[in-house]
């Protein structure tokens, strides 16, 4: 039920956390136990120069509001992820991505080279060359909607963020370790 409105030329975080000053505006507060009638003449209307008032809001995250977690600078990105009470997993999931980000293309170069070894071999035959395509697209788009899972809160940002990079680059390993077991025989 609609209690009261508030409406200020400015509002600004006080110096305590979750206090916020409200400045030249007016305080509407429904009457007590009635519903505000159709008119909207009832309850009660104070002017006020300055007012604080308790808010859960965080000026961090007030201040990026609407802007994708992916497009934050990573210190931005960081504080956010560390706030008290802030469930978003964007925020967390974004942190991690960004750092394994820089170990995907490793992962994606072991699968490259891995497949290329074993299904070119000596030889270059067409089929294997779009198959080996194909499958780094297939990993490009999985680690997307892991990453996406993980941004709307599906999975553990920890997770989602370096699930993908690690799997490959675990895989393409054990593929060059079987090739080079394989040679050996």
């Amino acid at each position: 039920r609609l209690t009261g409105r508030i409406s200020a030329a400015s509002a600004s975080p006080g110096e305590t956390p979750g206090i916020w000053v409200f400045r030249d505006g007016s305080r509407w507060i429904a009457p007590a136990g009635a519903a505000p009638g159709p008119g909207g003449g009832t309850g009660v209307t104070r002017r006020f120069a300055e007012e604080s008032i308790a808010l859960p809001l965080e000026p961090l995250w007030l201040a990026n509001l609407g802007i994708d977690a992916r497009y934050l600078p990573q210190s931005t990105l960081s504080a956010l992820a560390g706030l008290k009470g802030l469930d978003e997993p964007s925020y967390r999931a974004w942190w991690h991505v960004r750092i394994a980000q820089a170990v995907l293309p490793l992962g994606m170069m072991l699968m490259a080279s891995a497949l290329s070894m074993t299904l070119l071999a000596q030889r270059t035959l067409f089929k294997q060359m779009i198959l080996i395509g194909l499958a780094g697209y297939f990993l490009y788009v999985t680690n997307n909607i892991v990453v996406w899972l993980g941004e709307y809160g599906q999975l553990h940002p920890l997770f989602a963020a370096w699930f993908m990079p690690l799997a490959m680059i675990a895989t393409g390993l054990g593929l060059m370790a079987r090739i080079e077991r394989a040679g050996r025989d």
